[in-house]
């Protein structure tokens, strides 16, 4: 993996505050900050409607941690999410669907509650992004699971 730092336009000589771009780039791809503002978390813009946003892809790939995102439940009185983990040779994408009444805060529940559909196992971002287009899931709406209520 190659990490790069740059200093932008006015910002003065490199030092260890910069709020300059980085361009990230290994074996499953790059992702850079270019053009992007770093206070605009969670606003989405056209051109990228089509891609996860950029802290997402460097919470998969950077931090090794998954990210999650709300969906319709087959059962209308369950509801279900989608997940994204890393796993060794790439990302494994599965669906999650509980009872409603256990979604809360502080219900327990244990594995024979859960209903689980693992979608499969791809090695780029890019391919992350098409196995939710085809289950009508924007990539953009994948995020931590504590801001989506993810139980697990």
């Amino acid at each position: 993996m190659t990490v790069v730092f740059t200093v932008r336009p006015g910002q003065g000589n490199p030092s260890g505050l910069d709020l300059g771009d980085m361009l990230r780039s290994g074996v499953l791809g790059t992702a850079d900050s270019a053009g992007r503002i770093p206070d605009a978390w969670g606003v989405r813009r056209e051109e990228e409607d089509d891609e996860m946003r950029m802290q997402v892809a460097n919470r998969l790939t950077m931090a090794k941690a998954g990210v999650t995102a709300r969906i319709p439940a087959k059962d209308p009185e369950n509801v279900a999410w989608v997940a994204v983990y890393p796993v060794d040779d790439g990302f494994m994408v599965f669906t999650v669907e509980i009872p409603e009444g256990l979604a809360g805060d502080s219900e327990c529940f244990g594995e024979e509650s859960i209903a689980r559909r693992r979608l499969g196992t791809v090695r780029t971002v890019d391919e992350v992004d098409q196995v939710l287009l085809g289950l009508g899931v924007d990539p953009d709406d994948l995020d931590a699971p504590w801001h989506n209520d993810y139980p697990l």
